[in-house]
């Protein structure tokens, strides 16, 4: 593959980005729905790999792009460099041989469980190195001996015994940050911040 000629936007995958407004579930260990939204496995399928650290420029890329239309995250602008920004993920995954970015995102949200317990974190802004005390998550990860974490919420499969879909996934993120009271944290803006 000649890596000199690869493009800096990659046109996104044909799909549908869902903005998902359904309640929250009550726990990010909820039981996955089944739904019609695509599985990041269709999505990737179509996507061919480029060398990683081009990818990874396009996603650098394309995080720009997304944050220069924050300010009207209603706008068509908005929308399709999020759709593009999605499918620059799928593609960064991909090049870098994530074997499941369902899972890998599941994961996460298992580590951040752990980094933010509910009781101490609820209607809070505070970085998870506030909660050492109790977690015993503290900014030197790299060094600490944390117990391995439990297989991922649904992360091998959703509620009808396959890969958990985008909005299964959606559902469980919603339901983490509603638990803990954070939509008022989680603005557009405040989330392409932490990106």
């Amino acid at each position: 593959s000649n890596s000199s000629n690869s493009s800096s936007t990659l046109p996104p995958p044909p799909m549908k980005i869902h903005t998902h407004s359904a309640t929250p579930s009550s726990s990010s260990s909820s039981s996955l729905s089944s739904s019609s939204s695509p599985r990041f496995s269709s999505l990737v399928s179509g996507l061919t790999a480029v060398p990683p650290r081009d990818s990874i420029f396009s996603l650098l890329t394309s995080l720009s792009l997304l944050t220069s239309h924050a300010s009207s995250p209603h706008s068509p602008d908005f929308k399709s460099s999020l759709r593009g920004f999605y499918s620059t993920l799928l593609t960064v995954s991909l090049s870098c041989r994530v074997p499941s970015l369902s899972s890998s995102i599941l994961r996460k949200v298992d580590l951040n469980t752990r980094k933010y317990p509910v009781e101490r974190c609820r209607g809070k802004s505070g970085k998870y190195t506030d909660y050492t005390d109790t977690t015993g998550v503290s900014s030197d990860v790299s060094t600490q001996s944390l117990s391995p974490l439990p297989p991922a919420a649904g992360a091998a499969e959703g509620s009808n015994g396959q890969e958990p879909t985008v909005d299964d996934l959606t559902s469980v993120i919603d339901g983490w940050v509603s638990e803990r009271d954070w939509s008022k944290f989680h603005t557009p803006r405040n989330v392409l911040l932490a990106l």
